[in-house]
């Protein structure tokens, strides 16, 4: 690889600062802090992979010892909180620039933080308890009763474009979230033409975003 690679430095080597720390123990993480009055969340999160949430009742859950709030999705919805802004590509300058190839407008997922129509996948957060200690918040975890209206689903990404599967998103007109061409079309069937051997495979690639192999972490303390 070259030394330069462009000027926004992908695929430039930097140099890491963080191992000595890490080497000798130094490492400080999330768990490795408790402020003053620490209070600490837990998700409970959807066993289903697509079903409409009926109702969450957290009647129990928010009177147990420790437990200093539960919050839904239709609290949040009912406070007035926003969906996360999305942009479905990156909008960095070295990355392709990705249209439609049929000009058909991409379709942006509203994706709140707590689900409140229905869940789109196992684990999706269906309510946020905040207590005391972390044992009392999965302790009232337990107490919350979720009736869902289970949904038919599908895992595999072939057959998940036929329209005949269920749709993730009620909103959008398929499951595809775009069917993009890049790329000089003429110059690439003129090197098939050329081409003494031609090779056909089929491929997948899986999700790419960031995924950390640790979950993601935070303490924060309110100054007023």
């Amino acid at each position: 690889m070259n030394k330069k690679t462009v000027d926004n430095g992908i695929g430039a080597s930097v140099l890491r600062k963080e191992d000595q720390r890490l080497i000798r123990g130094e490492g400080c993480f999330s768990d490795d802090i408790s402020l003053k009055g620490q209070k600490y969340i837990y998700f409970l999160r959807s066993p289903h992979a697509h079903a409409r949430i009926i109702s969450v009742d957290c009647t129990q859950a928010r009177t147990h010892k420790g437990v200093v709030a539960v919050y839904t999705g239709a609290d949040l919805v009912k406070g007035g909180i926003k969906p996360l802004p999305h942009h479905v590509w990156a909008l960095h300058p070295a990355d392709i620039a990705m249209n439609s190839y049929d000009g058909s407008e991409t379709f942006t997922a509203p994706h709140y933080p707590i689900a409140h129509d229905k869940v789109r996948h196992v684990g999706e957060i269906i309510a946020m308890i905040i207590a005391d200690s972390v044992n009392e918040a999965k302790d009232a975890a337990e107490l919350i009763r979720v009736s869902y209206d289970i949904l038919p689903c599908n895992t595999d990404t072939l057959s998940s474009v036929d329209p005949s599967t269920p749709l993730v998103w009620d909103e959008a007109k398929s499951n595809v979230c775009a069917d993009v061409i890049v790329g000089d079309h003429d110059a690439t069937e003129s090197a098939f033409a050329r081409a003494k051997h031609i090779a056909k495979i089929d491929t997948w690639v899986q999700r790419v975003a960031g995924v950390p192999l640790e979950p993601r972490a935070a303490v924060c303390r309110f100054d007023d």
